[in-house]
């Protein structure tokens, strides 16, 4: 999802690598500070990395920070962690960089929605009696027809409050674990949260609208399974 920091007028903001960004366990975070901030002396741990480089080897025993972000840096990162992020960086600016990956994310996210919610066990949020999704649901009632088994989405429906994750809420809860090890067994990689949340989410780079048909296809027979 692309972001405007600087735009929204976001003070401070840090995030990982490791994951979406694709730089591995142990991948580098990042650190977002407005400029606003630039010349406002705060407490901050001061770390040799974060000196200014023209001083930085002269060892001094005052702190030169760098102006910005880059002056909370602590110690020099590590190469092979700088090299995997630096690779995979490369890889999203060859494709364009956020528009043109959101662009796609939209439509892998929204296929896959589309595609899950035709699902015999599928219920919509708004059929569901209890909306407080945090608690444990056993059952549903739609109509006359009493449910129990299958599951909803409780990620937000409209696009532009979503990532390219869809949360599953599956009932009973003690079924959760069996559907996605099942799913695993299928060759789909999702997320679970115990105790009843399963997330699926098609990445831009790398999956297909056919991920998203063979996805939906597993988590059917996943659940015809059990009935």
């Amino acid at each position: 999802m692309p972001l405007y920091l600087h735009d929204w007028g976001v003070d401070f903001a840090v995030w990982c690598t490791y994951k979406y960004l694709n730089s591995g366990p142990g991948g580098i975070g990042a650190l977002f500070i407005h400029e606003k901030w630039d010349d406002v002396e705060k407490p901050k741990l001061a770390g040799w990395w974060g000196n200014l480089p023209s001083t930085r080897f002269a060892m001094m025993a005052t702190f030169e920070p760098i102006r910005g972000a880059q002056g909370y840096q602590q110690s020099n990162p590590s190469v092979l962690a700088t090299a995997s992020l630096l690779g995979s960086l490369q890889v999203f600016q060859k494709a364009g960089m956020m528009q043109p990956l959101r662009k796609r994310s939209l439509e892998l996210t929204g296929a896959l929605e589309s595609l899950l919610s035709r699902s015999k066990f599928f219920v919509s949020l708004q059929d569901i009696k209890d909306k407080n999704t945090n608690c444990e649901i056993h059952e549903v009632h739609v109509g006359s027809q009493t449910l129990s088994l299958g599951f909803t989405i409780i990620t937000p429906s409209k696009v532009e409050e979503r990532g390219s994750m869809l949360s599953l809420l599956i009932f009973p809860p003690g079924k959760t674990e069996e559907i996605f090890d099942t799913l695993m067994s299928f060759g789909v990689v999702g997320d679970k949260r115990n105790p009843s949340v399963i997330r699926l989410a098609p990445a831009p780079l790398f999956n297909s609208l056919r991920d998203c048909h063979r996805a939906a296809d597993a988590l059917e027979k996943a659940f015809e399974m059990l009935t």
